[in-house]
């Protein structure tokens, strides 16, 4: 279930955006910071087969900690690719 974005406050005054129930796919180094969602992690090969190598709901209501463990976990396992569906995300 979502969190109403209202109850989510954002350091430095950025603007919070809910995404949609539709996926949104961003590069690994370029996803923006999640308050709220799912995630998949996902490495595409040249040729632009896709594999699924983790998936998970955001951790934390701090949308930079969220960020951190996104990149991390993405990185560890090899992935290139952020598929965040359902995302509240700070711009």
């Amino acid at each position: 279930m979502l969190k109403d974005v209202s109850e989510i406050r954002v350091e430095g005054g950025g603007a919070l955006v809910a995404l949609g129930p539709e996926p949104h796919v961003f590069s690994l180094v370029e996803c923006p910071a999640a308050a709220c969602g799912n995630y998949v992690l996902v490495r595409r090969d040249p040729t632009g087969v896709k594999m699924m190598l983790g998936m998970g709901r955001v951790p934390s209501s701090e949308p930079s900690l969220n960020l951190a463990h996104i990149r991390f976990r993405g990185a560890t396992l090899g992935a290139n690719e952020v598929h965040l569906v359902g995302a509240c995300v700070v711009e």
